[in-house]
């Protein structure tokens, strides 16, 4: 191995993208770091995206592309898939329709030579629309907050292609939790950050790769916590998930981040009643998130109580002046209900200093 110049292996997942492959594998063929191994793995795809990577394939040796063979289908089985086929010393993860700065390997490949005794480093992603600048939004930015109490709460600090991974320890995690229902790559960089992995973050460096997304000029954009049922069940399984993950691995959180993820699984829950009109199914995920967080019942108690008087309030102007004075006496021991989207996946503006093209 050359240790002055590492392989670093780019893996893409590819499904149906056909309009924008072309694109992303283009800014990794015009990367100024040259050292790379660029790995496809294809999840079936029927539009011809298959056929067009084999054909950039041929023009560079440096391309390795697969087929997905096995029944489990999605982007993190792909992942999974690729960094077995991997070689590198270095592994980065590349969306099929997200790009690469020129200077985005060298870059980084030149910061973990100086901190090579750290398991992987961080790097600012630019978020676009149909060309790279266009929205001129940064996908987050630091804050005096923990990175694990931003994390634990969904503000996730850093996407997918944000980190430079050293291969042997995603090697030592298994890569991607493919049984998931969704949210494997938060997972996987809540699990990192858990576990006590060490890393460091270089934000607010200039963005060295670009994801594209379908958002406007606000400069702040929340997740959208309850757009029906099933993304609901979802977000609240997979903190029940991370609960289980924790007890496993015998992970012991101290109070501070403790009392986070009750405020975070309080707030989601409290959906069911206040959003859904369910209210049993909101008793139901109430005692299973006091028994999985372990956490003081009075508390836990107080904040479900409050809960009812919040539902009964839109039936009923004597619970609103309930509701208020129960906040007003208890207010130190209710979950905070806007903890989910105080900053959450907060943007800000960003001045580019250098083109893609350049």
């Amino acid at each position: 191995m050359n240790h002055l110049n590492p392989l670093v292996s780019i893996i893409i997942p590819l499904y149906n993208r056909v309009t924008l492959v072309n694109e992303t594998i283009a800014s990794v063929l015009n990367q100024s770091y040259i050292n790379w191994e660029c790995i496809v793995v294809d999840d079936g795809s029927s539009d011809g995206s298959f056929e067009l990577v084999e054909q950039l394939k041929q023009t560079d040796n440096r391309i390795r592309l697969f087929r997905r063979t096995i029944a489990l289908k999605g982007a993190p089985v792909c992942r999974n898939i690729g960094l077995e086929k991997s070689s590198g010393t270095y592994i980065i993860y590349l969306d099929s329709d997200d790009l690469l700065a020129p200077f985005c390997l060298e870059k980084r490949v030149h910061h973990f030579l100086q901190y090579n005794d750290l398991d992987f480093l961080v790097f600012p992603m630019l978020v676009f629309k149909d060309q790279p600048y266009d929205l001129n939004l940064l996908w987050n930015r630091e804050n005096k907050e923990e990175d694990l109490d931003r994390f634990l709460r969904m503000d996730a600090l850093w996407q997918t292609t944000g980190p430079l991974y050293k291969r042997t320890v995603l090697i030592a995690e298994k890569g991607f939790r493919e049984e998931l229902a969704f949210w494997q790559d938060y997972d996987l960089h809540l699990r990192l950050v858990l576990k006590g992995y060490r890393y460091r973050k270089f934000l607010s460096a200039e963005p060295d790769c670009f994801y594209r997304g379908h958002y406007d000029n606000r400069v702040s954009i929340c997740n959208p916590f309850v757009k029906d049922d099933t993304m609901l069940d979802k977000e609240v399984g997979f903190f029940t998930w991370q609960l289980k993950f924790l007890k496993s691995e015998n992970i012991q959180l101290d109070k501070k981040h403790r009392v986070v993820l009750w405020h975070v699984l309080n707030s989601l829950v409290s959906n069911y009643l206040l959003e859904k009109n369910k209210p049993v199914t909101y008793i139901k995920k109430w005692f299973q998130a006091g028994r999985l967080l372990e956490v003081g019942w009075y508390n836990h108690s107080i904040t479900f109580l409050y809960q009812f008087t919040c539902w009964l309030a839109k039936k009923s102007s004597f619970f609103i002046r309930f509701r208020t004075a129960w906040q007003q006496v208890f207010k130190n021991r209710i979950a905070d209900g806007d903890i989910l989207t105080n900053n959450a996946i907060g943007r800000i503006k960003y001045t580019a200093t250098q083109s893609i093209n350049s």
